[in-house]
């Protein structure tokens, strides 16, 4: 009998089985299992309600998870305590970890870095709830600039107060100790300011962005260097000088 053959039961034969062995009988013999079977189309035309469903569920899946609409608010809960405890994290850290941007925008970039990154990466992680708490997040940042453009106080409680850290040549230790600079990165951040003595600074000012200003002794522009240093409080419309 050739090989890739096998029996079949029913046919002429009476429901006898076939003797593929003869070769009168190899009209009633069928290919070895495995060989691809007809398929009809029919078959696929009954098919497509179930696959319209599967596609539903994978999209479900994509934007929502296995969660419900309801979650959605869950998300906002989540955002909102995690966005000021964050914050005030931030705050209790200090200028030196966020040097060249201010803390709300250090806290907008980590915020926002690990939105889009959980939703890139874990598959487990819902479309439309990242995203929601990415916009929250950009939201609450533009309610915190617009509070720090309108209230000097608000401004000192979210960034912080620019700290005098040399005056005169004089070293203010607890406010190095209260920002959590070394007097080796002090020195080096004079340094890249140009000083070489330090009896050569009139005041070094820590930003709360971390960076440091300097204004040296004989400058001739020296009231309007002060000036800068100690800015004017503004009320409403009015600008009153600084105090002597």
């Amino acid at each position: 009998m050739p090989r890739g053959l096998r029996r079949r039961s029913g046919g002429p034969t009476g429901g006898r089985k076939t003797d593929c062995s003869d070769l009168s009988a190899w009209a009633f013999c069928i290919p070895h299992r495995g060989a691809p079977e007809p398929h009809s189309w029919l078959e696929d035309l009954v098919s497509l309600p179930s696959r319209s469903r599967a596609m539903l569920e994978d999209l479900h899946r994509i934007f929502l998870g296995d969660q419900s609409p309801a979650f959605l608010a869950e998300v906002l809960f989540r955002t909102v305590i995690v966005y000021f405890y964050t914050l005030a994290l931030m705050r209790w850290i200090g200028g030196r970890s966020v040097a060249q941007l201010s803390i709300v925008e250090f806290l907008l970039v980590i915020a926002i870095g690990s939105a889009v990154g959980d939703s890139l990466f874990y598959p487990d992680v819902p479309l439309i709830p990242a995203m929601l708490a990415i916009l929250l997040v950009v939201l609450f940042n533009k309610a915190v600039d617009q509070m720090i453009l309108r209230s000097d106080r608000m401004t000192r409680v979210l960034e912080g107060e620019p700290q005098i850290v040399v005056t005169d040549g004089r070293l203010h230790h607890d406010r190095l100790r209260s920002q959590g600079i070394s007097m080796s990165e002090l020195f080096m951040k004079l340094r890249d300011k140009g000083v070489t003595d330090l009896s050569e600074v009139h005041l070094a000012v820590l930003e709360p962005n971390g960076m440091l200003s300097v204004l040296t002794h004989g400058r001739k522009d020296q009231a309007q260097a002060l000036a800068l240093f100690h800015p004017p409080a503004v009320s409403h419309d009015r600008i009153t000088p600084p105090p002597a």
